[in-house]
């Protein structure tokens, strides 16, 4: 027969035996059910994601080479600015190879902000050190979650963006959407550290689910059969035309390389950041971003056509990741 000692030795045996399996299984449900795994220790390449909070961790590879849209049926707000919060800042920093008119211009402009993919495309205005802006286009890849321009969350001369509102189908001075705060920036080695076109891709973390109302685009790592002379688009917010205002044209790659996309679609300072997706919706996809407007003509090494970054599978890595992120 079991002492009183023994029996109390027993179960707390039993007590702590209980507490290491909760322990691990613990353990086992962070290992295995959290989104987008990261290696945290990884050696840094270029496509390494760095963060404005001083992060740096690699991207977990995923198997899947494409996710798709979301259109959401939540009515346009509509809401209205004052004429001073609608204005333009002062201190507003001019892009280094802004995009280019090539020929006519053969923009149009958006009129009708809540049609999808429009609504889920944002025009974007960081703030940096010194009380310095700089306005791009993001657009929305998940429910907090906005996909831009490196150079749009990260400036040489004056690092990291601090601050951003993210405004959804903004039309001049009426809110399609309302406004939502980016609340952490990312960018990747390849352009925070050595200012390499190829890499100029980030995004921004929001403090609310506002692609919940917008919806979000989706996105594809396409192989170059499938890119030669594709139909795309791209649609943001150029500078040239009315404060605030959208525009798109439509026309097909013209020539790709294996992180590059160039096009003669007409794009201006503001388009930055702005999605490149295809032309059609697509039963597979939606409306599927295929790579992310950065530069005009200047960037191109025949100094004929606009470009942006393509999405290859470790770009398509790295926004998956990003818009896992809870």
């Amino acid at each position: 027969m079991d002492t009183p000692m023994q029996r109390s030795q027993l179960s707390r045996h039993n007590s702590l035996t209980r507490a290491l399996i909760i322990l691990a299984a613990i353990v086992v449900g962070i290992l295995f059910f959290a989104p987008a795994p990261l290696d945290a220790k990884g050696p840094s390449n270029p496509h390494t994601v760095l963060s404005n909070r001083g992060a740096r961790w690699n991207a977990a590879h995923s198997d899947v080479n494409s996710f798709s849209s979301f259109v959401a049926n939540a009515a346009p707000l509509n809401q209205s600015e004052d004429a001073a919060e609608a204005a333009q800042p002062a201190r507003l920093l001019a892009p280094r190879n802004p995009g280019s008119v090539i020929g006519a211009d053969n923009r149009t402009r958006v009129q009708d902000m809540g049609a999808f993919p429009f609504r889920a495309i944002a025009f974007v205005q960081t703030e940096f050190p010194g009380g310095f802006y700089l306005e791009c286009t993001g657009f929305l890849i998940g429910e907090h979650t906005v996909a831009t321009a490196g150079h749009c969350v990260y400036s040489p001369g004056l690092g990291w963006a601090h601050a951003a509102r993210v405004m959804p189908a903004v039309n001049g001075a009426v809110q399609t959407f309302g406004v939502a705060t980016g609340n952490e920036f990312f960018a990747v080695a390849g352009w925070v550290n050595n200012m390499e076109p190829e890499y100029d891709y980030g995004a921004i973390q929001l403090n609310q689910d506002i692609g919940k109302k917008t919806g979000w685009l989706g996105m594809a790592n396409l192989d170059n059969s499938m890119l030669d002379r594709a139909a795309v688009s791209v649609t943001g917010y150029p500078a040239d035309h009315p404060y605030r205002t959208m525009w798109t044209m439509t026309s097909s790659l013209r020539r790709v390389t294996a992180t590059r996309l160039y096009y003669n679609i007409d794009t201006y300072a503001g388009q930055s950041g702005s999605p490149i997706y295809n032309a059609r919706f697509t039963r597979a996809c939606g409306y599927c971003v295929v790579g992310i407007h950065g530069y005009g003509t200047a960037a191109d090494p025949r100094g004929k056509l606009n470009s942006g970054v393509r999405m290859t599978s470790a770009v398509l890595d790295n926004f998956i990741a990003w818009r896992n992120m809870p």
